[in-house]
């Protein structure tokens, strides 16, 4: 039995489905609290945690810094004392919100680590408390860059659902000049890492990055969707917001693990959703 904490999420509602009936998901969104020792009896019976749980929206988390705090820091602290205490495997579940804006076009495991919003360092913070661990269970760190898929929350603003929202009303907005670019996975393929994490102890004590490799900017995302939805009318350019220029993940840690081709197809993923979506 797997014990997937967040598995009422995005990711987590995948991966759930994933696992079929081999998944136990602890989410607050069902009354189940990290902090409460009605999960213990899951740890001991389990055979690794997934540790998904986490408030995920930058916005959010400046908005309410000590919540993001609570959740992401102490949060993943509380599932790593208990993986200890039970001795069972925990992949946490990380960001590539955690890689300092120095200007690369991919950032590498081994890249600075800075951020400049509570989100971010928040999930800095989680993986030095991982890496305190790592001597007394194994655990694996899954630097995730931007997950999209069927069922994705709009509340997190994720450019992908962003556009999703807005396409109804013919208009696009993006933020600066668009030329900004983002390595865009499929969640379906997100969900098949994680499973080979959890299985292949190849993986224990890493640190990997979960992305195509591929830099795609912002105005090139917007022309799949003009292309995929005629009803979109035109593109509406917004002031430039503090955020990372580009960002695409170093994959060759993971292709060294993960063996597996991605299935991850923007184009055509984009199609199905708008499809979806309509």
């Amino acid at each position: 039995m797997i014990l997937v904490t967040g598995g009422d999420g995005f990711i987590g509602r995948h991966l759930m489905k994933a696992l079929k009936g081999d998944g136990v998901s602890w989410d607050i969104k069902t009354g189940k609290d990290l902090f409460s020792n009605d999960i213990l009896p899951y740890v001991d019976k389990c055979k690794a945690i997934v540790h998904l749980a986490a408030l995920s929206s930058t916005q959010k988390s400046m908005d309410e810094p000590e919540a993001t705090y609570k959740l992401n820091v102490q949060g993943t602290l509380r599932m790593l004392l208990l993986a200890g205490m039970y001795k069972r495997k925990l992949v946490f579940i990380s960001s590539a919100a955690v890689y300092k804006d120095i200007g690369r076009n991919s950032y590498r495991e081994i890249d600075e680590l800075d951020s400049s919003n509570p989100y971010g360092m928040s999930k800095i913070d989680a993986e030095y408390s991982c890496a305190s661990f790592r001597r007394r269970v194994p655990i694996v760190v899954l630097r995730l860059f931007n997950v999209y898929g069927s069922g994705q929350n709009p509340e997190y603003a994720g450019v992908i659902s962003s556009f999703l929202q807005q396409m109804k009303d013919g208009v696009l907005a993006i933020t600066g000049d668009g030329n900004q670019t983002r390595d865009f996975i499929n969640v379906t393929d997100v969900v098949k890492i994680i499973m080979e994490a959890i299985d292949d102890n190849a993986w224990n004590g890493k640190t990997v990055n979960v992305g195509t490799g591929r830099a795609t900017s912002i105005n090139e995302l917007a022309a799949i969707f003009k292309n995929a939805n005629k009803n979109i009318l035109r593109l509406q350019y917004t002031d430039e917001r503090k955020e990372i220029k580009y960002s695409a993940a170093d994959t060759l840690f993971l292709r060294s693990l993960y063996r597996d081709d991605l299935t991850t197809n923007l184009k055509e993923d984009i199609k199905k959703m708008i499809k979806e979506h309509k």
